[in-house]
């Protein structure tokens, strides 16, 4: 199983002020039978560590992230374009949260692995319930917002 972080599922993990922060933190673990595999999209790790940024000003809270990856497997952007699209139109995702989507579905069809889509963005999760229905997805999904 891979569990796959976006970019808000980064940012609760490594942020205290975030709501949810101890839930998504706990995601980072690592299970005794190393059966479990993180990873996330290049571009979502810019994401995050740019709303890092923004909301602590803190180069500390920049390594605590930087430290996690890691155990990350990292993918590019290069996403089914035709699903991306979908989730754009169909879904109205942002052009980002689309391909970062569809890089975590394209896992699951292309290894037939079970993924765990992690994410606080409720358009996103919306989608990846809707994908999980005939994907290998399960979404964990997380508060939105400060505490």
């Amino acid at each position: 199983m891979i569990r796959f972080f976006d970019s808000t599922g980064l940012v609760k993990a490594m942020v205290r002020q975030e709501r949810g922060h101890e839930q998504a933190a706990s995601l980072l673990g690592e299970p005794a039978d190393g059966q479990l595999g993180f990873a996330t999209a290049r571009i979502a790790v810019l994401e995050a560590l740019s709303k890092i940024w923004r909301i602590t000003r803190s180069k500390v809270e920049l390594a605590k992230l930087e430290r996690h990856f890691d155990k990350f497997s990292f993918y590019e952007v290069d996403v089914d374009y035709v699903l991306a699209l979908e989730l754009i139109v169909k879904m109205s995702l942002k052009g980002a949260d689309a391909a970062i989507l569809a890089a975590a579905a394209g896992i699951s069809r292309r290894d037939r692995l079970w993924v765990q889509f992690v994410s606080a963005d409720p358009l996103q999760l919306k989608a990846a319930r809707r994908l999980s229905r005939h994907d290998r997805l399960r979404v964990v999904s997380l508060p939105t917002g400060l505490a």
